[in-house]
């Protein structure tokens, strides 16, 4: 079992990804839709498929490091259904939002509400069921080894 520490730590790395992920991705849907005039749902579709490769990406660089090569059936899988129901939730309420505030800002803070919901079931399915504790200890006992 992985030391509370290195999964508190794990979490920390996700919290600042997830951080730069929002960053990147309101900014896409706030020009996606108010600057190009796209619809509020199909701008947080794209929004959300052009944010889900980076974050992915730097998931896996900074949160869950040096364990190779991805496990492309399972790493890709769980991560892109993971962001499938991120998108799901977020449309809910952005349609929602859309409909009953009106655009601007409110589909902004929708698509946010709609994953900050799905945020800490994606850090504990890929924590605790992709990147298990087996695999990550065998990674930080060789990191270990090597220092």
């Amino acid at each position: 079992m992985a030391r509370p520490t290195a999964r508190r730590e794990r979490l920390v790395r996700f919290a600042v990804v997830s951080a730069g992920s929002v960053i990147t991705g309101q900014a896409l849907l706030y020009w996606i839709h108010s600057v190009l005039g796209v619809r509020p749902t199909v701008a947080n579709l794209l929004s959300t498929v052009g944010n889900t490769v980076l974050v992915f990406v730097a998931n896996r660089a900074l949160v869950w490091p040096g364990l190779g090569r991805p496990r492309m059936r399972v790493e890709v899988a769980a991560f892109s259904a993971l962001s499938v129901a991120g998108l799901a939730v977020s449309t809910v309420t952005v349609a929602l939002a859309a409909a009953t505030l009106g655009d601007g800002l409110w589909i902004n803070a929708a698509n946010l509400a709609g994953f900050g919901m799905v945020w800490i079931a994606r850090f504990l399915v890929l924590d605790r069921m992709i990147y298990t504790d087996k695999l990550v200890s065998a990674r930080e006992r060789h990191d270990s080894d090597d220092r």
